[in-house]
């Protein structure tokens, strides 16, 4: 089902995407109660679609409840808690609300680093969103030093010519091109979440 609603909104027909999810949703909800990690799952791919739709203020609603449910049933240091921390750190930040954004995705980093190390993937896109945060809060020699380090575990990692190196590569460079603020248009190096 994620699967069919992400072609979908690749299609440009996220409105059918969100249709799909939302009657899926319901089903399930019905079926295995508002807890279930498949309905969460659902649920918070149903906050993607919003968020890439443009429909914010709902991406928001539905990843913060997403987010209350994972920690009060997993914990804070679940991969789930902190995947779905992460999104909502995105929607925050592309909403305006930097300041939460950048504590969640400071968090996200912090636990991240204790249980997967630095070189780990989610890891290394935590590092992204925090330092993409910071770019957009001004705070560019934070930012700058978190793409730093990103992009130097990229290359020993993956290799100079990997597509995520190249995304990071192009998040230092704009991130010392620009100032800060909407206008960054940083690369997005988030893991894809069905």
């Amino acid at each position: 089902m994620t699967e069919l609603a992400a072609a979908l909104v690749e299609r440009g027909e996220p409105e059918r995407a969100r249709t799909l999810q939302e009657t899926s949703l319901a089903l399930q909800r019905r079926l295995h109660g508002p807890e279930h990690p498949l309905v969460l799952d659902l649920q918070s791919g149903l906050a993607a679609t919003c968020f890439a739709s443009g429909d914010l203020e709902s991406a928001r609603e539905l990843q913060a409840d997403v987010v209350e449910t994972r920690t009060r049933l997993l914990g804070d240091d679940a991969a789930e808690t902190l995947v779905a921390k992460s999104g909502l750190a995105r929607v925050l930040a592309t909403t305006g609300d930097l300041d939460v954004a950048r504590d969640l995705y400071r968090e996200v980093v912090q636990r991240r680093r204790e249980s997967l190390g630095d070189d780990d993937p989610a890891t290394l896109a935590a590092m992204t969103g925090l330092a993409t945060t910071l770019h957009l809060r001004g705070e560019r020699a934070e930012a700058q030093a978190l793409y730093e380090q990103v992009l130097d575990r990229r290359r020993v990692l993956l290799g100079r010519d990997h597509p995520k190196t190249l995304a990071a590569q192009r998040n230092l460079e704009r991130a010392t091109r620009t100032k800060g603020g909407a206008d960054a248009g940083l690369d997005d190096e988030r893991p894809r979440r069905t």
